[in-house]
């Protein structure tokens, strides 16, 4: 793969600290030895392990199944968002990988392609192969990377997608409706802002590249659905121009508290300071976590651009060439992917699981929730990066969260920009 020789020098050194979590499991003296099919130790790599929701959920079934399954012990592995990946490509190049890992679904080509992964179809049940083929877990789990040439590669076991967030508290105050549709939208981003005091919409300007590009993304997909069509992409479209063009407008005016990283312009959604914004479900914990009570008046609705389309990624659980206990790992996908726990996932999580598991109580109980299921159930997601392309993520990142600041802070005609953009990309991927 593409920088992994780059990569390799660190091999020895990372792959001493995974031997070393995972030396129980490859211990094989005369004491410990046992083959896979009777038991040991499950090794598991996961950025969430102290996420509340998805850590206690992960830990709740793992006791669960250690329990029910004695001859099994469960260990974690723990490496923060951003290095997981890097960590265990270089596990699994050393030969030292855990049984389970935890990999972005925009990013997990990259692993399969590279031959890195195991059949799943080799270590779950039946069963859970029939709910993938007749499409439980949505166009995913039947296309290219997860299922190539009869092969489960992958197993996506959480959803997550950018919808609209609206504070209904300052709607009703401003005498505004619930936008439907974009102008609606527009005007209401205007009509509500007041800086410094008050915005109508936040959104990422002088984040990572990758935040950059999740926000681009959202815009590119709102207006031009087909920019990564055929698996590449294309970013000098009418459509996706369009969007940097109306994306500028509300920068200008302005509605959005320019400079303020993510987490920042989040909380201050949370306390009524915003009155609108694009992010996933889990921005509604830290609102519940404020003492305004606004969380009390949040809905989400799909995203109201032209296309009805937004980004999304999600996260898929594959079992590594060179695992010591596929079996196990097989095992405990089983138990977490059954119908049963993924509605439990989105009790416990407030994100979509796999299978899209939304029951009527839960949205009852959880009425904000909505437009996620709705936007899910309608197909209306894209993924953020061109799976024919696992290798440029990075570099896909760089190039389109310059040019867009090239937009916003220095003037730079959209359409100008963009061509340019992807004639860096165009050099790049070799089109």
């Amino acid at each position: 793969m593409k920088k992994l020789l780059a990569m390799f020098l660190a091999v020895v050194m990372i792959a001493l600290t995974i031997a070393a979590c995972a030396s129980p499991a490859g211990d094989t003296s005369a004491d410990d030895a046992s083959p896979a099919s009777e038991g040991g130790i499950i090794t598991f790599a996961n950025q969430q392990w102290n996420e509340a929701g998805t850590g206690d959920f992960l830990r709740m079934k793992h006791q669960e199944f250690t329990e029910a399954n004695p001859e099994y012990t469960f260990e974690e592995i723990f490496f923060a968002t951003g290095e997981l990946i890097t960590q265990m490509l270089l596990a699994i190049a050393a030969g030292t990988p855990p049984d389970l890992i935890v990999w972005t679904l925009s990013r997990v080509g990259t692993v399969i392609n590279n031959g890195d992964t195991m059949p799943l179809n080799d270590f779950v049940s039946d069963e859970l192969v029939e709910r993938w083929k007749n499409g439980d877990f949505g166009a995913p789990m039947q296309s290219a990377p997860l299922y190539t040439d009869g092969i489960f590669n992958a197993v996506l076991y959480q959803q997550s997608s950018s919808q609209l967030m609206v504070n209904t508290l300052m709607f009703e105050e401003a005498g505004l409706p619930i936008p439907t549709t974009f102008e609606e939208f527009v005007n209401a981003a205007i009509e509500l802002s007041d800086a410094p005091h008050q915005f109508g919409y936040a959104f990422d300007t002088i984040e990572t590249n990758t935040r950059v590009f999740e926000a681009f993304c959202v815009w590119a997909f709102g207006f031009d659905p087909d920019f990564q069509a055929d698996g590449y992409i294309n970013v000098n479209t009418p459509g996706v121009i369009e969007g940097m063009t109306q994306w500028k407008r509300l920068f200008d005016v302005p509605t959005v508290p320019v400079g303020m990283e993510r987490n920042a312009w989040r909380s201050l959604f949370g306390q009524g300071g915003v009155g609108m914004i694009i992010d996933g479900p889990w921005v509604y914990a830290s609102a519940l976590a404020e003492d305004d009570n606004v969380a009390e008046h949040i809905i989400v609705v799909p995203t109201v651009f032209p296309t009805g389309i937004s980004q999304g990624d999600g996260g898929t659980i594959l079992i590594p060439r060179g695992a010591n206990n596929p079996v196990g790992a097989g095992k405990f996908l089983d138990l977490i992917l059954s119908r049963e726990n993924q509605e439990l996932w989105t009790n416990m999580t407030m994100s979509l699981g796999g299978d899209n598991t939304v029951t009527d109580s839960f949205i009852a109980a959880n009425p904000w929730f909505n437009g996620y299921a709705v936007a899910a159930e309608g197909g209306l997601i894209m993924t953020r990066y061109p799976e024919n392309l696992p290798d440029y993520f990075e570099d896909l990142d760089r190039i389109l969260a310059h040019y867009v600041q090239q937009i916003m802070f220095e003037d730079r005609d959209p359409a100008e920009a963009m061509a340019a953009a992807q004639a860096e990309i165009d050099a790049l991927i070799g089109n």
